[in-house]
C-alpha cells in the first residue's frame, strides 16, 4: 500500500532498481550504504505515516491484537503464540497410533483449553497485581509495554514478543493462584457450615 514494501525482499528489490544495480551485484538490506539506505527508508516511512495516520493507527491495532493471539489459527505473518502439540505434528509415522500418541493428543487438548483461558486469567492477574504492588507491576508492565505497543509501532512478530509473553504468563499464575485459593476457602465454608447444622 502506498508504495510500501511489504517485506525486506521487496525492500531490496525496489532499491536495486532505484539505484540501478545490476541483478548479479552483491546487493541486500544493509549493503552497501546501509546506513545511508536506512535513514531513507526511515524519512519514507515517517511520511506515509504522516499522510495516512488512520491506516497506520489500525495497522499497530492489528498487530497488537495479532501477537496477543493465543488460539486458534495463526494470524498470518504474525504467527501465533497458540499452536497446539498433536501426534500427527509431533510423532514419527510409526508412533501415531499407540499410546503415547494418545497422551500427546490429550496434552494437545489441554494446550486448546489453557489458550482460550490464558488472556482472561493474565488480564485478572494484572489487576490483582497493581493492587498487591504497583511499584514492581509497573516496572514488569513496562517490558510488556515496550513489546506490545512501542514493537507493534515499528514491527512485530511472534518471537518478538516471546518475553513479553513469558512475563504475562506471570500474572495469569498469579490469577489461577488467587482463583484457587477462593475455591478452596468456598469448599472450607461449606463444610464447616454442614458440619456444625
Amino acid at each position: 500500500e502506498f508504495g510500501a514494501a511489504g517485506n525486506d525482499h521487496e525492500v531490496v528489490e525496489q532499491e536495486r532498481a532505484a539505484m540501478g544495480v545490476s541483478p548479479n551485484a552483491p546487493f541486500d538490506l544493509y549493503y552497501p550504504d546501509g546506513i545511508q539506505r536506512d535513514r531513507e527508508r526511515t524519512r519514507k516511512a515517517m511520511a506515509i505515516i504522516s499522510r495516512h495516520p488512520f491506516w497506520y493507527a489500525g495497522t499497530v491495532v492489528h498487530r497488537m491484537a495479532a501477537v496477543m493471539k493465543y488460539a486458534g489459527a495463526p494470524s498470518g505473518i504474525y504467527g501465533s503464540a497458540g499452536i497446539n502439540v498433536t501426534s500427527s505434528k509431533c510423532l514419527p509415522t510409526r508412533w501415531q497410533g499407540g499410546m503415547l500418541a494418545v497422551l500427546v493428543n490429550g496434552l494437545g487438548m489441554f494446550q486448546s483449553v489453557l489458550r482460550y483461558i490464558l488472556l482472561p486469567l493474565m488480564v485478572f492477574g494484572l489487576i490483582l497485581a497493581f493492587r498487591l504492588d504497583w511499584r514492581i507491576t509497573g516496572l514488569i508492565s513496562a517490558t510488556v509495554f515496550y513489546y506490545w505497543v512501542v514493537g507493534s509501532m515499528m514491527h512485530t512478530h511472534i518471537r518478538y514478543g516471546l518475553p513479553m509473553h513469558a512475563l504475562l504468563t506471570i500474572f495469569a499464575g498469579l490469577a489461577a493462584r488467587r482463583l484457587k485459593e477462593f475455591a478452596v476457602s468456598r469448599k472450607l465454608s461449606a463444610f464447616t457450615d454442614t458440619t456444625v447444622s
